[in-house]
């Protein structure tokens, strides 16, 4: 008799797509340093070809910290009433 292999038991057979999937995102993520400094070099050249010529750079909406739901909601009546028809 053939004994199975330790690998066969402790992982099942795994189709040819999810290897190719797990290889895409094995490269994805050893890529990622690379691609996230491309994105930072081409910010960088962007806000520099900005300045260079004059334009003012766009700046984010600050972020609102220490803000809280307090419940409390707003109803405004726009008194409507004499355009509304009743359909039947």
């Amino acid at each position: 008799m053939k004994e199975p292999s330790a690998v066969q038991e402790t992982e099942p057979p795994v189709s040819k797509n999810a290897l190719k999937r797990q290889l895409k995102r094995k490269r994805w993520e050893e890529s990622k340093p690379e691609r996230l400094a491309l994105k930072k070099a081409k910010l960088k050249e962007k806000k520099e070809t900005l300045k260079q010529s004059g334009q003012k750079l766009r700046k984010r909406a600050p972020k609102v910290y220490g803000q809280e739901n307090s419940g409390i909601r707003v109803v405004i009546d726009c008194a409507f009433d004499d355009f509304m028809i009743e359909k039947v």
